[in-house]
């Protein structure tokens, strides 16, 4: 029991690396798309600007310098944080890709993929109950419009290709140092 409740404490810690609103990575990435977006938006505007200036002055160079080096700094820390090479949790502990990572290949040993799709996914591992559940939706609606059950998709995506004993193999993802 003691071992379950340490499994779903790393689990937990996985999801967080994931979902925190503040140092997260899909925070980070979220941030990095917005800041790209941005950008080009302030290049084409320039470029547009520059093009159709006629008699103006030209846009403050120096302007458009500080948010140049301002979005290539961001994207420099951000693809710094998503790749950091500090574990999970610790003093030093970050939430970056490569941390989630070599914690999640720390764990190998008991994470089958039945626990993944249940504890990581929180989707259901008996297919063939989901579709049951959806045939008979289906059958009730009697040629009528509903939803397809997005459980049933997630599900079947975890599960393709995928024997239920699989184990993920001692050295997964080439890492480096």
């Amino acid at each position: 029991m003691q071992r379950s409740a340490q499994q779903i404490e790393r689990i937990s810690r996985w999801r967080e690396a994931f979902r925190d609103d503040t140092t997260g990575i899909h925070k980070t990435v979220q941030d990095l798309l917005w800041n790209y977006a941005a950008f080009r938006t302030t290049v084409r505007i320039v470029r547009l600007a520059n093009e159709r200036r006629e008699a103006r002055p030209p846009l403050n160079q120096m302007l458009f310098n500080l948010i140049s080096e301002g979005y290539w700094s961001s994207l420099l820390l951000g693809t710094r944080r998503l790749l950091d090479k500090a574990p999970l949790n610790g003093p030093k502990g970050v939430y970056s890709i490569r941390s989630v990572v070599k914690d999640v290949e720390t764990s190998r040993e008991w994470l089958t993929r039945r626990i993944y799709v249940e504890k990581v996914l929180d989707a259901q591992y008996d297919l063939d109950r989901l579709r049951r559940e959806q045939h008979e939706k289906l059958t009730a609606a009697k040629g009528g419009v509903i939803w397809g059950d997005p459980e049933l998709m997630k599900s079947e995506a975890a599960r393709r290709s995928r024997a239920p004993s699989f184990r993920y193999p001692k050295r997964c993802i080439p890492l480096g140092t």
